[in-house]
């Protein structure tokens, strides 16, 4: 199989991780621009955007929880990513984590705007209070004292890409246990080896 991501993309990211959580082996990641729109990408997936797995066959699974959740189905050695179909809470907690990784990326998108001298402050200021008000509900839930899962990958994959890309949103202040959660899982390897910076 081959993954098809950018170095940047928390989505691709939160791929990258899942598949080494999973002790998996047969993929080959090969790096990707999708702003070049190369054949290979447009081919396998038409909307041209990463992360992109071409699985064995050459058919394509493209958007991240549809690439993990395929993932997860490979898993052999008794590793599970994924929650319960019936545990409503984490997959409520899922739900907003991938939205708060939509809104981080569109903050950076945002931010890229008024370096254009055509940024939108209410968008702005319409995507920061929506991180810091869910990444503050997460910070009170007690996520980061539940078994670790998919949505720790992704808790983890948003919170460094907000510091990659957004560093002025000072997130910290309003989700003091992620942070001190977060801090020690930098050196682990899973997380080391896919660090967008």
């Amino acid at each position: 199989m081959k993954l098809l991501y950018s170095v940047a993309s928390p989505y691709a990211r939160a791929v990258r991780v899942a598949w080494r959580y999973l002790h998996l082996t047969n993929i080959d990641e090969q790096l990707c621009d999708p702003f070049e729109d190369g054949a290979e990408l447009l081919e396998a997936n038409p909307l041209a955007k990463v992360p992109c797995l071409i699985i064995d066959g050459g058919a394509a699974i493209y958007d991240s929880e549809v690439i993990l959740r395929y993932l997860a189905t490979l898993s052999q050695g008794g590793t599970k990513l994924f929650f319960a179909a019936n545990e409503w809470q984490a997959a409520t907690q899922f739900s907003l984590l991938k939205g708060v990784m939509d809104a981080a990326f569109g903050l950076r998108m945002e931010i890229r705007r008024f370096e254009e001298h055509c940024g939108s402050q209410q968008w702005l200021m319409r995507h920061e209070q929506a991180i810091l008000r869910a990444l503050q509900h997460l910070d009170k839930s007690g996520i980061t004292a539940e078994p670790f899962d998919v949505r720790h990958i992704m808790l983890k994959c948003i919170v460094d890409y907000l510091d990659f890309r957004c560093s002025e949103l000072n997130w910290r202040n309003v989700a003091p246990a992620i942070a001190l959660w977060q801090r020690p899982l930098s050196q682990v390897s899973l997380f080391a080896e896919t660090s967008p910076c």
